[in-house]
């Protein structure tokens, strides 16, 4: 790892080169911070965060023309000059109306730019990542390092550095992935995890998916449409987060008590007072008041509610 940072600090050496804004591209597999792997608690946060940081940025850039932020780092794939470190400069730059920008140039290979992104964005200086951003980084090094689990770990890196390196709270995490990477038939892996649930550049799994998912599902009956559903579960358990963020207690248990309510009349039901089948509360509709003490306005007593998403009794 200590080549690694070396090489990060010398790319930051390398003499800057202003370069028009519209020639950089941003690539998915070049932004550790990748809300598909952030998780559903931290999501709004990290959202919040990353747009007050381009804000104070593209501020500073207004207050005065002759402001300038710390050079980007930039890959030169090919012909292509892709965005390893300064995603939030750049957006900054651009929210501010800059045409132009300081980079320093390093030609590369780009799943070397990939690797050397996750490191570069886990320094501890820059807007942190979350947990589960900060595993995924240290999952794809481990990968990368081992060679996908063909080999140990080289000497020199030890548990406690790559976690500490990473941001990962526990080196427990770090050993355990080190259990589940050889678990991972990749021949398997690409025959039953859609593209979605990959690194874009390298291919390799994303580690939430590993932990979750390829440790009890290998299995190929059923596994397509377990995906599609687990993914729409996810979508809306992300939106209802979204809401509990942005509104009080008494405005979104009004809200799913209409809804409650409006459904319970399609089916056929007295629209006067709706019940859930468990039994755990019921709905005025005449007040939207929910008369019992759980927070959730819908039919529970089948449904396993996601941690973070479970309610909290008055």
């Amino acid at each position: 790892m200590d080549s690694l940072m070396q090489e990060i600090s010398e790319w930051r050496q390398v003499s800057p080169t202003i370069m028009p804004v519209r020639k950089l591209v941003k690539h998915e597999g070049l932004q550790p911070r990748n809300p598909r792997v952030t998780r559903l608690k931290e999501s709004n946060q990290a959202e919040k965060a990353s747009a007050l940081h381009v804000d104070r940025l593209a501020d500073l850039l207004r207050a005065n023309s002759s402001n300038q932020l710390d050079p980007l780092l930039v890959a030169k794939v090919g012909e292509q000059y892709y965005v390893v470190d300064g995603h939030h400069r750049l957006m900054a730059c651009q929210r501010a109306g800059r045409k132009e920008v300081a980079v320093c140039i390093k030609e590369m290979q780009l799943d070397r730019a990939a690797l050397l992104s996750k490191l570069v964005n886990s320094d501890g200086v820059k807007l942190p990542l979350t947990r589960g951003q900060a595993a995924e980084s240290a999952w794809q090094y481990v990968a990368w390092r081992t060679h996908r689990g063909k080999y140990p770990l080289p000497k020199g890196d030890s548990l406690r550095e790559i976690a500490a390196r990473f941001g990962v709270s526990s080196h427990e995490t770090i050993r355990s992935m080190l259990a589940r990477i050889t678990q991972v038939d990749e021949q398997l892996v690409s025959r039953l995890i859609p593209r979605e649930w990959c690194d874009p550049v390298t291919g390799w799994p994303l580690w939430t998916h590993v932990r979750s998912q390829l440790r009890d599902r290998f299995g190929e009956e059923g596994l397509q449409s377990d995906q599609r559903e687990e993914r729409e579960i996810a979508r809306c358990a992300q939106g209802i987060v979204r809401l509990l963020d942005q509104f009080d207690h008494e405005t979104y248990s009004k809200a799913f008590a209409l809804v409650a309510a409006q459904q319970r009349e399609d089916e056929g039901e007295d629209p006067e007072v709706v019940q859930n089948k468990g039994g755990m509360m019921d709905v005025n509709v005449q007040t939207g008041q929910p008369q019992a003490t759980t927070r959730w306005p819908f039919d529970t007593s089948h449904t396993e509610i996601p941690s973070v998403l479970t309610p909290v009794s008055d």
